[in-house]
């Protein structure tokens, strides 16, 4: 067992010496050694830390100390000598130990110090140079050998040695561990002291040194001895303080301490008003320079890392001592800030808007810590950038004080202000401003009065509404005096009664009241002999309850037949916004008379009666109609017509016949109705029988097209519609010309005339954007008995498309939905003048869909003195090019069985010709005819406007070589029948036009005598002469006449018309028609 523990030791004793070299913890000595075999720095006292252990405390060991034993290398130590451990002194005359300054001794019960054999005085312990103990206790030593063992030890004496001249000093007795003691301190200067742990300021007098301690146990009066040295070192000495410094904000600031003494450092640190502690200055901390010297520069002061009260030392150190100096604080005249007036609603006085009138003022808060004389100036600065200086005056007070004050503020008065305030201080002075403070005030405009539009109740809506302009899209406004607000403009479902309309703007600026009034709706009723209350308005319900037939036009929201015959007359119009009721009575609408609808929802329930008279017809006349109410059969409508009379048209088929007309009428389809059977065939009569009876068509109605093809279709209202509007809205369905059938009469010998036939038939009336043609040659008076109204087709398409009206139209390539809607519907205008008849139409659109077209136009006219006639337009137009083009070009349908007259452009025969604007006077239009008679015709200019109102119009009959002026006179012409499309041109320009002198000039006679031509001049000599036949052939030439006179004979056999052209050598070409 005992050898188990030996082992056991000897570990242990190698893991000491182990972690002592490591962690500097202690060293042990636990066998038997002599001192002379150890040295430090080699084990076991290598690294030794705070203690040295003698023994392990168990097992007997001896540490012979045979010569000096020095260990002042380990530094202060407690060398501790354990229980069973020996510390034997040898026979030599130098047998001892040394300790370093600062170290101790403790014996431990059952260790001893043995001085042999021989113990005298010189076996010694030191601590230092200090002998504390002789075996013997003589050779003044402190104590003996066995003193130490019964006191356990020597005790101690520390210090917080070295300290600063000014700085305390702390002395420190550590008794042996057996005993209680009393303490007797003394050291340089006479000092003494019997605290175990004295204290004192070592001043700049103060001397170290070494401070004594007697520690006596009280029990037996032993005595442990302890001695420590104290170093007192200089300190840096501060012979001028910081001062405290003042200065404007924004200004750099010096602060500066002097000292004496070498070597010395400079830091400097700060604190603020708030902080706990002083802050060391770095590099880190901006706005500060030359912190690590006895100057230093605090820039910017009064910013936030320096504000004012901030406070400043300086610690100088001379790399040993420092030195704090006194505080010294920072005081900075300083514009704290710019306050206002709360303002409620709240918003941020840095920019505030206000109501124009409102006053407000801006105060300038400082810090004065001189509290000398302050000075203020308050500018403004508006968009250029420029501050200048705010005068006291009719929006200003305060100017030059620390308060502004903005009165009864203006636009003029809105700006941004800021203020400059100087400080006056003991020796200067000095400005700051508020340029990182300013100010921004917007005063409003002044409100007007809110503009109001008040859309009343009327019969379809029992409430009203208001509407108020917007003066600002930031605006709110109340309908009710100001108790409630809405950022709408418009207040709906209002009650009759008074509102009071105000606008607020953002600023919570009011304008004044505007006084609105919502009238309830009103009912105007008819009981058979006049109107209560009054005569109906646009906004009132109309309400029949009696018979009427007043010769008036009529306006009103919505309209009710209760009770009795109501009619509206020939030529008179009832004009709604809204909708139309018969629930009792009757409702007639009587020729020419209209009923115009505004809204394309409005609903109509209910019979009327339209009635609608033909022009003139014969009975092999037809009529193109179109149902303005729903569900009229077409037998209905002309119940007199032969059975098979009956047609509508199929764009693939052609006519397809409705047997009976056994069909209901399709809104906005034509249909083809001939007139009664029982009519003549000789004598013309208006059928006023057609009547339509059903619900009267409203709104938006469509009819689908397939592309490139022709239809028949028609007016679906009870109403005119406007021609224009209707091509302009379906410009993407339809070609663009629209074609009206005249139903005027065939060619009858009762018609005036020399010839087998005389003419006035049917054809198309023609309608596009360039304009209109007719079809009948214009009369100052009309004799024909068998019109009684005056009322042949003979007018010119202007615009309008009556009620009832059915009408030709092609499709567009690519067809779609041709369109009709309440937009295109008109009045009846002045006598009902505008529905009166199928194709006589306005020149204006009611639509801003329609703008201001220019039209400069010509309408010419191909006749005979038989009545065969055709009209053919060509106008310089708006909009127009010099390409086809459906809307201002339209193709002659051809629909005249003996002439037809048009112009061309590529190779297409037009009725109507639109050419593009700019004129241009160069212009050429070719001109063509087909006639199935021969003989006598003229062309003549019918119509002029625009530009060609004044201009020269020329036509050139390329035949025979004439220039004709035709604003003179007609250019009469004869012809075989034919197509002829090569013949004439019209021009503008009179250039190179050779002389053409009429058919009555007598400068050149021709005579005709038994087959034998005398051309004889009166104007010079005759250069040529050329002779044509009737179909534009030559039948004679001579040339080089050079003659006044010609004899030829001969031309042709047979009596016919030939036309002899003599050219003059003055340049004079006289034409003369004859019969040969």
């Amino acid at each position: 067992m005992r050898q188990f523990y030996t082992i056991i030791r000897v570990v242990f004793f190698f893991l000491t010496f182990f972690f002592s070299t490591e962690t500097k913890a202690q060293c042990s000595i636990t066998a038997s050694v002599s001192t002379g075999t150890l040295s430090c720095g080699t084990a076991p006292l290598r690294n030794c830390g705070a203690f040295l252990y003698v023994g392990d405390g168990t097992n007997a060991m001896t540490l012979t100390i045979d010569s000096g034993f020095n260990l002042s290398c380990l530094g202060p130590i407690n060398l501790v000598v354990r229980n069973k451990a020996i510390l034997l002194f040898g026979t030599g005359a130098n047998d001892r130990i040394t300790l370093a300054e600062g170290s101790s001794i403790t014996v431990n019960s059952g260790g001893r110090l043995d001085g042999g054999d021989q113990c005298t005085a010189s076996d010694r312990i030191y601590i230092g140079e200090q002998l504390v103990s002789t075996c013997n206790g003589q050779a003044n030593s402190n104590s003996s050998f066995s003193d130490l063992e019964s006191l356990g030890g020597t005790g101690a004496a520390t210090s917080n040695s070295p300290v600063c001249v000014g700085s305390v000093v702390n002395l420190a007795a550590t008794p042996p561990p057996n005993g209680v003691f009393s303490y007797s301190w003394t050291g340089p200067n006479s000092f003494a002291s019997t605290a175990q742990n004295p204290s004192f300021i070592a001043g700049s007098n103060a001397v170290g040194g070494v401070y004594k301690v007697v520690m006596t146990r009280q029990s037996d009066k032993k005595v442990a001895y302890g001695h420590t040295t104290v170093v007192v070192n200089s300190s840096p000495v501060i012979t001028t303080q910081p001062s405290n410094q003042l200065d404007c904000e924004k200004r750099d600031v010096n602060f500066k301490v002097v000292a004496t003494g070498s070597g010395l450092v400079y830091s400097w640190q700060y604190k603020k008003p708030g902080d706990l502690s002083f802050t060391s200055i770095s590099s880190a901390i901006s706005n500060v320079s030359n912190y690590d010297t006895n100057v230093i520069t605090v820039r910017n002061v009064g910013s936030a890392q320096f504000p004012n009260g901030t406070q400043f030392q300086a610690v100088v150190s001379n790399g040993i001592c420092s030195i704090t100096s006194s505080v010294a604080t920072l005081s900075v005249n300083e514009l704290v800030n710019i306050t206002s007036p709360a303002l409620t609603p709240a918003q941020s006085i840095v920019n505030v808007n206000l109501c124009y009138g409102a006053s407000y003022s801006y105060t300038a808060v400082i810090s004065n810590p001189s509290n000398g004389p302050v000075l203020y100036k308050w500018k403004r600065s508006v968009a250029s950038g420029v501050w200048t200086d705010v005068v006291d005056g009719t929006h200003f007070s305060g100017a030059s004080t620390a308060t502004l004050n903005i009165i009864n503020g203006t636009p003029a008065e809105s700006a941004e202000y800021r203020v400059y305030v100087t400080f006056n201080n003991t020796t200067t002075q000095c400005s700051v401003d508020s340029s990182s403070r300013t100010r921004l005030i917007t005063f409003l405009p002044q409100l007007t009065s809110p503009q109001t539009t008040i859309v009343q109740p009327d019969c379809m809506t029992a409430t009203g509404s208001i509407r108020v302009e917007v003066q600002s899209e930031t605006d709110s406004y109340s309908f009710d005096n100001g108790a409630n607000y809405q950022a709408s403009n418009i207040k709906s479902a209002l009650t009759a009664g008074n509102y009071k309309i105000l606008i607020k703007n953002s600023a919570g600026c009011v304008s004044t009241v505007a006084d609105c009034v919502i009238k309830a709706s009103v009912e105007s009723k008819w009981n058979g002999n006049s109107w209560f209350p009054n005569v109906p308005t646009a906004s009132d319900k109309i309400v029949f309850e009696g018979n009427y037939s007043e010769n008036q036009d009529l306006v009103g929201c919505s309209c009710e037949v209760k009770s009795g015959a109501v009619v509206i007359p020939n030529g008179r119009t009832l004009t709604l916004t809204n909708g139309l009721t018969v629930s009792g009575g009757s409702l007639t609408f009587d020729n020419n008379s209209s009923l115009v609808q505004i809204a394309d929802n409005a609903i109509n329930m209910g019979n009327i009666i339209y009635r609608r008279n033909t022009a003139p017809v014969k009975r092999y006349d037809f009529t193109y109609w179109s149902s303005p109410v729903a569900g009229q059969a077409l037998h209905d409508l002309s119940p007199n017509t032969l059975y098979d009379k009956y047609y509508s048209f199929n764009p693939d088929k052609g006519w397809v016949i409705h047997v009976n007309g056994n069909v209901i009428m399709d809104a906005a389809i034509g249909y083809s109705v001939r007139a009664p059977q029982n009519f003549s065939i000789t004598v013309a009569s208006i059928d006023s029988n057609p009547k339509f009876i059903g619900v009267p068509n409203n709104g938006i109605i469509n009819v689908s097209v397939e592309g490139d093809k022709s239809y028949l279709i028609g007016n679906p209202y009870p109403s005119a519609i406007d021609a224009d509007e209707f091509l302009i809205y379906n410009s993407a369905a339809l070609e663009g010309t629209l074609y009206f059938w005249t139903h005027n009469s065939p060619p009858s010998s009762a018609v005036a005339g020399n010839g087998t036939y005389n003419y006035t038939v049917n054809d198309y009336a023609s309608y596009n954007l360039t304009g209109g043609i007719k079809t009948a040659i214009s009369a100052q008076t009309d004799s024909d008995i068998n019109d009684p109204n005056n009322n042949n087709n003979l007018n010119l398409p202007t615009g309008k498309i009556a009620a009832g009206q059915a009408f030709f139209a092609s499709s567009s390539i690519s067809g779609g939905l041709v369109s009709f809607n309440n937009s295109m519907r008109i009045p009846g205008g002045p006598s009902g003048n505008d529905n009166a008849q199928f194709f006589r139409f306005k020149t204006t659109s009611k639509s801003a869909n329609t703008k201001t077209i220019e039209k400069n136009r010509i309408w010419l006219n191909l006749a005979n003195q038989q009545g065969a006639f055709k009209q053919t337009l060509i106008g310089y137009i708006s909009g127009a090019t010099n390409t086809n083009e459906g809307f201002f070009d339209g193709i002659s349908y051809d629909g005249n069985q003996f002439v037809d007259f048009y112009s061309i452009n590529e190779n297409l025969n037009l009725s109507i010709q639109g050419r593009a604007l700019p004129f241009q006077e160069n212009d050429t239009i070719r001109l063509g005819y087909k006639t199935s008679v021969k003989g006598d015709f003229q062309i003549s200019i019918d119509r002029t406007d625009g530009q060609l109102a004044s201009r020269d119009i020329f036509l050139e009959d390329k035949l025979i070589g004439i220039f004709h002026d035709l604003k003179k006179e007609a250019y009469s012409f004869t012809t075989e029948k034919g197509v002829f499309n090569d013949r004439f041109v019209l021009r503008y320009n009179n250039k190179n036009i050779l002389k053409v002198a009429s058919g009555v000039d007598d400068r050149v006679s021709v005579l005709v005598q038994d087959k034998v031509l005398k051309i004889n001049s009166r104007d010079g000599f005759i250069d040529k002469i050329v002779i044509y036949d009737v179909g534009g052939s030559r039948v004679f030439y001579k040339g080089d006449v050079n003659d006044t006179g010609l004899t030829v004979s001969n031309v042709v056999s047979g009596e016919q018309v030939l036309i002899v052209n003599v050219v003059l050598q003055n340049g004079t070409t006289v034409s003369k028609k004859i019969i040969y």
